[in-house]
């Protein structure tokens, strides 16, 4: 399901004219490395993808430098990893340390999808794409939940995460079958499971519904891909619930003839746009002093007045080696 929701991303962006021709696996030598891989290997072949690095890696290894110098040699479009924290971390410091920077990430999650991940890295992992379960800013289009998660941190003092929310939704969805079933009896409320029909508007996943199979499994349970941008992860992929564009290639503001490097937390500058409406105005952050470059486009994402939104910065006109911001975007004082 999760590797197929990310061959399905590819596919999506292969049909807009993106460059996604090659990929790379690199994955521990665990039982979760492994089987990742073997699924991987096997949709690249279907989906008629090149496979031109297939690296194993022994898990919590003390060097990657071999490894990472046969993903640079072999250059892959698209690199997909599958590791935890300490491996990932020890990833991107090497590749940094080599000099490699991989076109695109997407992310069998796990250490991608840990915050010491992106704690210990920083701006070496901006843009990176990982598969997940949850995302917060689904909060934009369904409001519940951003009500949910705030009982929950309320509570716990955290917000809900790509485990804690599916513990929390599987309670709900037992909760449900309990009323359902007017009983605590097992049988009856197995058999209300079995007939469990939830919409997926009315659960805090990124689901179609909650529709167990006969094997016991929910189909629909569709997972999400998100992107690291500005020090938060922004939903991207599937159509139906994605707040932004991707950034696609990954690596596209480090590799503009070197006028643009990667986007990190103290480079941020603040920047506000009218709200639709009214006069008032609303914060959101974009790059401080940008470059622009004649054959390039690159998004930008921006938080206005709530949701997020993809904003574009187009190329250099021929008369002006200014960037011309979209309309209506209008500086600020730097905070």
């Amino acid at each position: 399901m999760f590797s197929a929701a990310m061959f399905d991303f590819l596919d999506a962006l292969k049909a807009k004219g993106k460059k996604v021709e090659t990929v790379g696996l690199f994955f521990e030598d665990t039982i979760f490395g492994t089987d990742s891989s073997n699924v991987q290997r096997k949709l690249a072949a279907e989906r008629g993808y090149k496979l031109v690095a297939d690296i194993k890696y022994k898990s919590n290894s003390p060097s990657l430098s071999v490894e990472v110098q046969q993903l640079k040699s072999a250059d892959p479009d698209v690199l997909l990893p599958s590791s935890y924290v300490t491996d990932a971390i020890l990833l991107m410091r090497t590749m940094s340390e080599l000099g490699y920077k991989p076109k695109n990430i997407v992310a069998q999650a796990s250490g991608f999808s840990d915050k010491s991940f992106y704690d210990a890295i920083g701006d070496k992992a901006v843009a990176v794409i990982s598969r997940a379960s949850f995302s917060l800013d689904m909060a934009q289009k369904r409001p519940s939940v951003l009500k949910v998660n705030d009982m929950y941190k309320a509570r716990s003092n955290r917000d809900l995460n790509d485990s804690t929310s599916r513990e929390l939704m599987g309670l709900l969805v037992l909760a449900d079958a309990i009323d359902r079933a007017k009983s605590t009896d097992g049988e009856k409320i197995r058999e209300a499971l079995a007939a469990t029909d939830i919409p997926g508007e009315r659960t805090i996943m990124p689901w179609k519904r909650v529709k167990f199979e006969a094997d016991g499994q929910n189909v629909d349970a569709d997972p999400v891909l998100v992107q690291y941008i500005g020090g938060t992860f922004v939903t991207i992929f599937p159509a139906a619930v994605a707040l932004a564009e991707p950034l696609w290639p990954m690596n596209v503001l480090s590799r503009a003839r070197g006028l643009l490097a990667p986007v990190d937390a103290s480079r941020l500058f603040r920047y506000r746009v009218p709200r639709r409406r009214s006069g008032s105005f609303s914060e959101f952050t974009k790059l401080r002093r940008p470059q622009c470059h004649p054959s390039i486009s690159i998004p930008i994402l921006a938080k206005v007045s709530g949701p997020i939104a993809a904003a574009t910065m187009t190329p250099c006109s021929p008369s002006s080696p200014q960037p011309m911001w979209p309309a209506g975007f209008m500086p600020a004082i730097p905070r």
